[in-house]
C-alpha cells in the first residue's frame, strides 16, 4: 500500500512566518533578563510603554528594544548610584 501526495499545485500554501509584534509583560521579562515585577514597576512609572487590549497588557517588541537600546533608565541608576554612594 502506497500513499500518494497530491500535485504540488494542490497542496495547501505554506503558512507565513509569524513575528510577535507584541509580547506579554512576563515574556518582556525573558527577553531583558529581568522580573516581571521589574517590568511592571517601568509601566507603572512611565518608562516602558504598553497598550492593553480585552484586559491583557502587551509591550510593542519596538518600545522594549526602544527602552533596552536607552540602557539602563534614570530611575534604576538613580537608585543604584545611591545604594553605592552608602558604602
Amino acid at each position: 500500500m502506497s500513499i500518494e501526495l497530491a500535485p504540488d499545485h494542490m497542496q495547501p500554501a505554506p503558512a507565513p512566518a509569524v513575528t510577535a509584534w507584541l509580547v506579554t509583560t512576563k515574556h518582556a521579562a525573558e527577553i531583558l533578563a529581568v522580573s516581571e515585577r521589574t517590568i511592571k514597576n517601568l509601566i507603572a512609572s512611565g518608562e516602558l510603554e504598553s497598550v492593553t487590549i480585552g484586559g491583557a497588557r502587551r509591550i510593542w517588541l519596538s518600545d522594549l528594544k526602544a527602552f533596552a537600546e536607552r540602557g539602563v533608565s534614570g530611575s534604576v541608576r538613580a537608585n543604584a548610584e545611591a545604594v553605592g554612594s552608602k558604602k
